[in-house]
């Protein structure tokens, strides 16, 4: 018995977003195996990535002590902002309710090892 077309349909869908949330799920990973290289040569490396209502946390300095705040960035910098200046700032992520949003996941150094893990 022939499959009727809105089957055919549905199934293409189906596979096209299983395709692309491979995809993502690839991407995301090589972001984080490249950020643990760059821990490797010294660099203190924090990266977030927000996909599908989940986080995904990458810090490469599990002291507490980085990410530094955005102030503490500006102050190290020798920058300030002149008086009555407007500053831009994406906002979504402020307008999202989180309660969608599961604890992120977490990943420092060694979580890439050559063991397979990850």
């Amino acid at each position: 018995m022939p499959v009727r077309p809105s089957r055919q349909k549905a199934k293409r869908l189906r596979r096209q977003r299983n395709k692309l949330r491979r995809q993502r799920n690839k991407h995301r990973t090589t972001a984080f195996r490249t950020t643990d290289e760059l821990q490797k040569f010294g660099a203190r490396v924090y990266l977030l990535v927000e996909m599908d209502k989940k986080r995904y946390v990458y810090n490469s300095d599990l002291s507490g002590s980085w990410p530094p705040s955005r102030e503490k960035i500006v102050s190290t910098l020798g920058h300030s902002l002149p008086s009555h200046s407007t500053q831009l700032a994406n906002i979504s992520g402020v307008l999202k309710q989180s309660e969608g949003y599961s604890l992120p996941v977490e990943y420092g150094p060694g979580s890439f090892t050559k063991d397979g893990n990850k």
